[in-house]
């Protein structure tokens, strides 16, 4: 209201009080203020005094539900309230302090959300049991809550020197308590609305006479809480057990895990029938029992199992006894047990059980029960190679049973549907397909790829039936559906190298790839270079990445190191030396046959490799020669003993890189060592691995002298040896062939140093009737006509 008079000296203030929200409506009473004396205290005190009486007779409308008697009640709140409110503040802080009024119209106070209580289910069970009755039970904590407001705010109306503050946070209290009520009405509130509008005395002596029952609903909700927190420690959180149900197994602890696992065994689908043929069993595959008794065992089981096979197949234990039967018992029961499976071959191939039942009947079924399973297979092998459990069944009949015909004709399956579905009785290959029919070759390319490009992302490219169909369609398809099949392979390139065909098809990878294909597929060796260089077929791939690959540094970093690493176990393996005498010399005939070389020469035309290929062999033999050499100059007795090794010992002394020096001195000072020892100087000449290294590494010194080297393992061997040595070595046949080495490099100064170490003992020499003094002799007397170097 806006107050008479407006000058200066007589102005009237507004004083707002907070809002007063109930079910919805906000109503905001100005007053004016009169001009009144007060101190700051009092002035305070009346404020926080008037608002805790509008709260009270706010909270004699709860139980009103009809919009008119809370606006009449409004309405006859704020005349009688006028003159509480009518106080005027003293100084401009106290004005300040006054909150200003907010929005409180009745479109903002209609959108304000309303806070919500959870229902607590402890609180209804603990009113429920003290009032005796069900409904108005969830309001009972908050109608208590509000009875001891309404009291102390009595109390509260006395006493003008209670603290300000508690009076606004009780108000604010009451607040959230109606709020909660209005969001959880009570059935209570429904049924007995009407008789609440006409009388509202009656609902405040109801109000009081519920104290009693209250405080005693507090009571019991206490002692309930309290035994519920010691539950829920010892019960993980739960206030409340679980009762017992119908359903619920009752548990019997005394059980020992084996007593449980029988009763589990005991639920099963032919139980007694798996426990007796299981007990069969046992008997049956005990490698000493008698043959008669193996017979009767077996007859016993097929009398058991007859018309049950497919279901026991499929069981991991009785899959074991049908394995057993056809191992152990005669045609007739294999044949038998063949004709109740034959409709579901496919099936038991796909089963993770059931599947070694059928290789069983492969390995120990005749030629026709053979045919058979194979002719099941017809139709079907591009379905069954897609999975990862019959995969393995029909790469086993494949690789290990097949004739040439059979072969051909799972062959033809990867060719397309014409020839999966219209079986001739002669079978194909492809080359003879595209020769006769080349009109279909396209056709053939398309459902090749479709059938293979699944089996990349299954991981099943291990299989030789898989590897031959590869190689295949690498021979016969265009430069683009390889370039695509490439870039699908090539982080797959080790699943490729343990059989032929897949080596092949790595090494076309190789030489048609890109330079990031390459990169690619030799990043996919990488912790596999050691078991590559010891397979039998894929090593080829090394040399073929040796052949094409222009980034030496890449290879030096992803295979030469890996290879160098583990060099003292592939420096004595058949396979892994190879790869070693590759990077020393390339395609030299002594070690590699006419065959690898035509295969590695296939991809000397790649349209990808740009360097040189000497170039690129000298890159990698500078980079091997240093490690190959410290090798040999720390194991050169291991290496001069072993006859696979002196070829390799010889191949570092020729063609390595750089000082080869320390290896030949190593080398010769084994060899000198005195004569008595076990190891001494006439073992070495006289063993053959050794004596014939000692040869090729000296005749190898005149094509040393040819080049220009003036280091020479003669000259180092001569300088090693004492003077008894080499008369020691022309009593031996051996080692008069060491001694014709020296004289026939052609370098003058060893033949000098030679021929004056022998001059004392030729008439011994002339004495001697072996091969090697007669030839030594020989070329004594008349030397042979040849160039003469002198170092």
């Amino acid at each position: 209201m806006k107050s008479k008079a407006e000058s200066p000296g007589n102005r009237k203030t507004k004083a707002t009080v907070g809002h007063i929200r109930h079910g919805g409506f906000g109503v905001t009473k100005p007053s004016v203020a009169k001009n009144v004396s007060m101190t700051p205290d009092r002035f305070e005190r009346s404020q926080n005094r008037a608002r805790k009486h509008v709260a009270k007779q706010r909270r004699t409308l709860l139980n009103a539900d009809d919009t008119t008697q809370i606006h009449g009640s409004l309405a006859d709140l704020s005349q009688a309230d006028d003159s509480a409110l009518e106080l005027t503040p003293l100084t401009l802080s106290q004005i300040s302090a006054i909150d200003p009024p907010e929005n409180d119209t009745m479109t903002a106070t209609f959108r304000r959300k309303k806070r919500r209580v959870q229902n607590d289910d402890t609180l209804e069970m603990a009113v429920q049991c003290a009032r005796g009755e069900p409904d108005g039970a969830e309001r009972s904590f908050t109608r208590r809550q509000l009875e001891q407001f309404s009291l102390h705010d009595d109390d509260d109306d006395e006493n003008e020197d209670a603290e300000d503050i508690g009076g606004m946070d009780e108000s604010m209290e009451v607040d959230e308590m109606e709020d909660a009520e209005d969001d959880v009405p009570s059935p209570a509130k429904k049924t007995k609305s009407a008789e609440k509008k006409e009388k509202d005395s009656p609902a405040k002596s109801k109000k009081i006479g519920l104290k009693e029952p209250l405080k005693q609903a507090a009571k019991k909700l206490k002692n309930l809480k309290s035994s519920g927190d010691q539950k829920s420690k010892k019960q993980g959180g739960k206030n409340f057990d679980a009762l017992p149900d119908e359903t619920t197994v009752p548990k019997t602890p005394n059980q020992t895990w084996k007593e449980k696992r029988q009763e589990r065994r005991m639920t099963k689908n032919n139980y007694n029938l798996i426990s007796t043929a299981k007990r069969c069993w046992e008997d049956l595959r005990r490698a000493d029992l008698p043959s008669e008794k193996k017979k009767k065992i077996c007859d016993d089981l097929m009398g058991l199992t007859k018309g049950k096979i497919k279901e026991l197949s499929m069981v991991h234990d009785s899959s074991r006894v049908v394995q057993c039967v056809v191992q152990y018992g005669s045609e007739a029961q294999r044949c038998s047990i063949y004709e109740e499976i034959k409709n579901d071959i496919c099936d038991f191939c796909k089963s993770k059980y059931a599947k070694f039942v059928i290789r069983k009947l492969i390995n120990y079924g005749s030629k026709d029960l053979k045919a058979a399973i194979f002719h099941c297979f017809h139709g079907q092998i591009r379905k069954l190679i897609k999975h990862k459990e019959a995969s393995e069944i029909i790469e086993y009949a494949y690789n290990e049973f097949a004739t040439a015909p059979q072969r051909m004709a799972i062959h033809e399956e990867f060719y397309g549907p014409t020839f999966s579905l219209f079986k001739n009785q002669v079978h194909q290959s492809l080359d003879q397909i595209i020769a006769e029919q080349p009109e279909k070759k396209e056709m053939v390319i398309r459902s090749m790829k479709e059938t293979l490009t699944p089996l990349v992302d299954k991981d099943l490219l291990q299989y030789s039936l898989v590897h031959k169909v590869f190689l295949d369609f690498f021979i016969y398809a265009d430069d683009k559906s390889k370039k695509e099949m490439i870039e699908v392979l090539r982080e797959h390139i080790p699943s490729f190298l343990h059989t032929r065909d897949g080596t092949r098809v790595a090494m076309k990878c190789i030489w048609g790839g890109s330079a990031k294909d390459r990169k690619i597929s030799l990043k996919s060796l990488k912790t596999h270079v050691a078991k590559v260089c010891k397979e039998e077929q894929g090593h080829l791939l090394l040399l073929a990445i040796f052949d094409s690959v222009d980034d030496t540094v890449l290879v030096q970093k992803v295979i030469l190191d890996e290879l160098l690493k583990s060099m003292d176990t592939l420096i004595v393996h058949p396979t892994g030396k190879k790869v070693l005498l590759y990077l020393l010399n390339p395609r030299d005939p002594v070690h590699f046959n006419p065959n690898i070389q035509q295969v590695l020469q296939e991809g000397d035309h790649n349209t990808t490799s740009k360097k040189d290929k000497t170039i690129r062999a000298k890159e990698l033999r500078a980079y091997v020669s240093p490690h190959l050499i410290k090798y040999l100059e720390e194991h050169a007795l291991e290496m001069m003993s072993d006859n696979g090794l002196a070829l390799v010992v010889k191949a570092i002394i020729t063609y390595a890189s750089g000082d080869v020096s320390p290896a030949m001195r190593a080398i010769a000072d084994l060899v000198a060592k005195p004569c008595s020892t076990a190891d001494g100087a006439i073992n070495m000449v006289e063993h053959p691995a050794s004596h014939i290294a000692l040869k090729k590494i000296i005749a190898n010194d005149k094509t040393r002298l040819e080049n220009g080297e003036g280091i020479l393992f003669s000259s180092i061997l001569l300088e090693a040896l004492p003077k008894s040595t080499i008369k020691v070595w022309a009593a031996s046949n051996r080692g008069c062939f060491i001694l014709v080495s020296l004289l026939d490099v052609g370098c003058s100064t060893v033949s000098e140093n030679v021929k004056a170490h022998l001059q004392p003992v030729m008439r011994s020499l002339r004495k001697m009737t072996f091969k090697g003094a007669e030839i030594l002799l020989e070329r004594l007397e008349k030397p042979k006509a040849q160039r003469e170097y002198r170092v």
